[in-house]
């Protein structure tokens, strides 16, 4: 079996920065992801949007402008990935050609951009940007921004996930952030210690290693790792949810949309979340799709959120006339789930049979690296997939889906 994510040598240099390296021998391209590990989880409490808007202002106070940045990679037929934030992390990255002087180049541009950089040019001008992202995704707040705010509030009281809806913060709190807070921010958490490069491509490992050495992310900057989240155990939540009655003239509400949210610890076998996202997802499209014909897609979704795993299922557009009974047809797929011996190890065997014959191209598995490294602070290979799996019992993806009991969800359902 082919596991290209057991390939990655791991070094880590004096000055604490963390590289996961792989060769590609034949390739004519490198492959470059920086992560921060240090994302909205680590914004101040009463600054909410501190780590998204010094990653906006991050390649502003680069070496280069903006522009001239990109065009270095394009006109080498690569590409800059200038910067993204998540509960998680932060990321940046680019690739280049195999050719040491570029990739040296490379390195020299994003070293000073995340480690020295002097974050002086662009803060009022991004502090405008952010706020006309913040209306354009949340034009209609009651509808986007309110119900996720109301559901973090009610699954994780006294947890820093309490407050948090996404990166950007509050048009409040982007209007107050100051430049030295976000300076101070930078300096904190932008270090060798607390940052991973992920690297893929022709180059060999001893020579990319040494690039990186002879770069600016081989200086010194003290710095420490922000520690890997404790596992959060949520309380059932202090509300169970409401129903949002909207203007009929709402764009996009003609029918029905519903969301169901749980706060799940984080299970010892990862693999208990995989399976127990897919049985549900068989069951929800059996019974909500092909049965009793309310919509055409129905579906859970986990995301990782550091200390947490917030598990939903949603349904965007579902006919009116389930209104009442949706929720509890939801329930009964859930308590299926739980009993359905056979098809857990069916599933199972399924997962194992599909890991064993993956074909991701390279820059997905550079960015699966840099999302494992984020959420894990590691990179789990197939085969530790795959040994989950092989371990993962009925018992165990049942304790997830005892998180998704009625009294643990938050649910939301908006109709005109």
């Amino acid at each position: 079996m082919w596991d290209p994510y057991a390939e990655f040598e791991r070094h880590v240099l004096p000055n604490g920065l963390t590289v996961y390296v792989a060769e590609a021998p034949s390739k004519g391209f490198e492959i470059f992801r920086f992560i921060i590990h240090s994302g909205s989880e680590a914004d101040p409490a009463e600054r909410p949007g501190m780590a998204h808007f010094v990653e906006h202002l991050a390649n502003k106070n680069a070496p280069l402008p903006t522009i001239e940045l990109r065009d270095f990679f394009i006109d080498l037929g690569g590409r800059a990935y200038l910067g993204g934030t998540s509960w998680n992390g932060t990321s940046y990255g680019f690739t280049l050609p195999v050719d040491i002087r570029s990739c040296a180049r490379g390195l020299e541009l994003f070293g000073s951009m995340l480690l020295t950089a002097r974050l002086e040019k662009g803060v009022e001008e991004e502090r405008r940007v952010i706020l006309e992202e913040w209306k354009e995704d949340y034009v209609v707040k009651e509808v986007t921004w309110d119900p996720i705010s109301r559901r973090r509030q009610a699954l994780y009281p006294g947890h820093p996930l309490h407050s948090f809806v996404c990166p950007l913060g509050t048009p409040e709190s982007i209007l107050a952030i100051t430049h030295q807070e976000l300076q101070t921010h930078y300096d904190r958490w932008y270090t060798p210690a607390n940052m991973t490069i992920v690297a893929l491509g022709g180059l060999a490992p001893s020579t990319l290693v040494s690039l990186v050495i002879e770069s600016v992310f081989g200086t010194g900057k003290p710095g420490v790792r922000r520690p890997v989240p404790v596992p959060f155990d949520a309380p059932k939540p202090v509300d169970t949810g409401f129903v949002l009655r909207l203007n009929p003239h709402v764009p996009g509400f003609q029918n029905m949309r519903y969301v169901s949210a749980a706060a799940t610890t984080i299970p010892t076998n990862p693999a208990a979340m995989e399976v127990a996202w897919e049985l549900l997802s068989q069951e929800l499209f059996d019974e909500i799709r092909e049965k009793r014909q309310w919509t055409y897609d129905v579906s859970p979704v986990w995301e990782p959120l550091g200390s947490s795993v917030e598990f939903r299922v949603h349904c965007e557009n579902a006919n009116l006339s389930a209104e009442h009974d949706f929720d509890g047809c939801v329930t009964m797929c859930i308590e299926r789930c739980a009993t359905q011996t056979a098809r857990f190890e069916k599933v199972r065997r399924r997962r194992i049979a599909a890991k064993q014959m993956i074909d991701p191209n390279h820059h997905q598995i550079v960015n699966e690296c840099g999302e494992s490294l984020a959420h894990y602070h590691s990179v789990r290979t197939l085969g530790d997939k795959i040994a989950n799996l092989e371990s993962l019992s009925m018992p165990e993806v049942q304790g997830v889906l005892e998180r998704l009991a009625p009294e643990r969800r938050f649910t939301v359902l908006m109709r005109p």
